[in-house]
């Protein structure tokens, strides 16, 4: 009997495991994360309220991916952003948009 190929195109993240005669040695693939996640999950963790797990659940996701999304440079490039747009957001919010201080 030979077994049937399985479908290489990942499905939310991860291909399906199979089990039995069917099950062959390839490794699982991975998709990387879209812009969207990375996104809400930089938004989360500069929220700073929830641990990690707490957030990692609410993405749908393990803490090992979100710690994996971490190191990325899009992820960091979202924290900063949001750094960025905070500063501003406090900054116009403190001493006026229209005021400047020399």
């Amino acid at each position: 009997m030979i077994p049937l190929p399985r479908s290489r195109s990942p499905e939310r993240g991860v291909t399906p495991a199979a089990t039995g005669p069917e099950a062959r040695a390839d490794p699982v693939r991975f998709l990387p994360p879209t812009a969207a996640e990375v996104g809400r999950a930089a938004a989360l963790c500069f929220q700073d309220t929830l641990s990690d797990e707490q957030i990692a659940h609410q993405l749908g996701i393990v803490r090992r991916t979100l710690a994996r999304w971490k190191k990325r440079p899009d992820f960091a490039a979202a924290v900063a952003a949001l750094q960025a747009w905070q500063e501003i957001s406090d900054d116009e919010a403190g001493t006026g948009a229209s005021s400047s201080s020399a």
